[in-house]
This record gives C-alpha cells, structure tokens and sequence, in this order.
C-alpha cells in the first residue's frame, strides 16, 4: 500500500545541506525538491544499507548542476569514481511492489555516516555499488 508522505533524506546541493524532511509521496512534491521535471530512482549503497536515490534524470545536461555533485558513487574498494549524481537528491525505501517508502532509522543512520567530505575534488557523500 502507498503511504501517502514519507520520512526521507534530501541533499539538497544550493545549500550544501543534508536533512530529513517528511513529505507527500508524489511526483510533484520530488520534481519541487528537486527542481526539475524528469527523475530518475536508482539505488546505492550506503554502508550496507540499499537506498533509493530520486535524482534529476537530466542533471548532467545542466552546467551549474553538474558542478554540484550530491552523491560520488565508487568501486568497492573506494577507489575509482564510477558516477556522479548531481544536483538536489531524495533519498528514501522501496516495499516489495517497487514503491517508495519511508526510511528506516537504520537507513537513516547509515546514511549519516557518509557524510560530505571531498573525493577527488569533489564534494558530495560517497556511495559504492
């Protein structure tokens, strides 16, 4: 079943802040987070914890997003920078269904321990595959 809001983690990448927000499950409320107007959900690791990641499916078009990187994705080894995803970001669950859910106060503890720190010369919280 939907729930109708969900607890979540937005970076929020102008302010260079990371927050947990409640808010309405609805594509509305992701695209005005977010500011844009296509997203993409991919999912990442977050120190052992799997979280959903709803991004700008075009925030790589965009030259001032670009040079705002939210989440540095690396190899298992923390080594080698395999993505990037830019701009503002939502980070919750999904349920069995595929639906975005809540985050777990586990999750939301991994979470926190990744916190922004430079990589290569880029700011962002690091994920791995």
């Amino acid at each position: 079943m939907k729930q109708s809001k969900i607890n979540v983690v937005v970076i929020d990448t102008d302010e260079k802040t990371i927050y947990t927000d409640n808010i309405a499950n609805r594509l509305e409320a992701f695209y005005g987070l977010l500011k844009c107007s296509t997203i993409d959900i991919v999912t990442r690791n977050f120190g052992g914890q799997l979280i959903d990641i709803i991004c700008d499916d075009e925030g790589l078009l965009d030259p001032e997003k670009r040079q705002k990187p939210a989440i540095i994705t690396t190899d298992k080894k923390g080594e080698n920078v395999l993505e990037q995803i830019v701009g503002n970001c939502i980070l919750c669950a999904h349920d069995e269904e595929g639906e975005s859910i809540s985050l777990t106060a586990e999750q939301i503890k991994a979470i926190s321990k990744c916190q922004f720190r430079f990589y290569n010369g880029q700011l962002g919280l690091i994920a791995s595959i």
